[in-house]
């Protein structure tokens, strides 16, 4: 109820509240896909070393590794693969036809250097638990989940989500808002700019667009 100023808050025991605010911010973060994060959440950086560690040592001793997902991730996680072990079987794959489509020529080039570097490369091609493609290890690089703000965002914010990744939509100061920050050709028909609402962190879309799910590839080396 963003015109009234009111969050409406469902209680553990199912009550529910109306709560007054000036300012409301918005930082909910992401769910992970595995193997970046499990479906088991980790409470401490010993179990995160733990986790890497085991991972690092499943790759190590599979023969073969597919990354699922060509964008930035995938791409680099794939090179940084075959680079580390180059003696093994590395593939990446996508739902769609081509790499980077959102940049001219890069599709071609890509597909190029990556044959160079002995990566095989499957486009128009869905990944599921029961066809992996005759590879061993499979590395999720399909990038985060926003799975928060269509669940609390609800009635006429629901507007203010990006259909796509499920982001919240911001503008260069972090104001929630129902203008696409970057898709030109997006017109609402009425721009609704929440001055007192804001959104930070992995959540929001901002008109940067700023890669956040870039994976510190250090972890998994030595």
């Amino acid at each position: 109820m963003a015109d009234q100023n009111m969050v409406e808050i469902t209680c553990p025991d199912g009550k529910v509240e109306n709560v007054p605010y000036n300012a409301l911010v918005i930082s909910s973060g992401s769910t992970y896909v595995s193997p970046w994060r499990g479906q088991d959440k980790c409470l401490s950086m010993a179990e995160r070393a733990d986790e890497v560690k085991n991972i690092r040592e499943e790759m190590a001793k599979a023969s073969s590794i597919l990354c699922v997902g060509a964008g930035p991730t995938g791409l680099e996680t794939a090179g940084y693969l075959k680079e580390f072990y180059p003696d093994k079987k590395i593939g990446i794959c996508q739902r769609g036809p081509k790499l980077l489509p959102a940049f001219d020529n890069a599709h071609d080039i890509l597909t190029a250097e990556l044959k160079k570097l002995g990566i095989e490369v499957f486009t128009s091609k869905g990944y599921s638990d029961d066809d992996k493609m005759g590879f061993e290890y499979i590395v999720d690089c399909r990038g985060f989940k926003y799975l928060g703000p269509k669940d609390f965002m609800q009635g006429p914010m629901a507007e203010c989500v990006e259909p796509k990744t499920g982001q919240i939509m911001v503008d260069i100061k972090g104001r929630v808002t129902n203008k696409h920050p970057i898709a030109a050709n997006h017109k609402p028909a009425s721009v609704n700019l929440h001055k007192n609402i804001f959104s930070f962190g992995d959540v929001c879309l901002t008109p940067a667009n700023e890669l956040k799910s870039i994976v510190s590839m250090y972890q998994y080396g030595f």
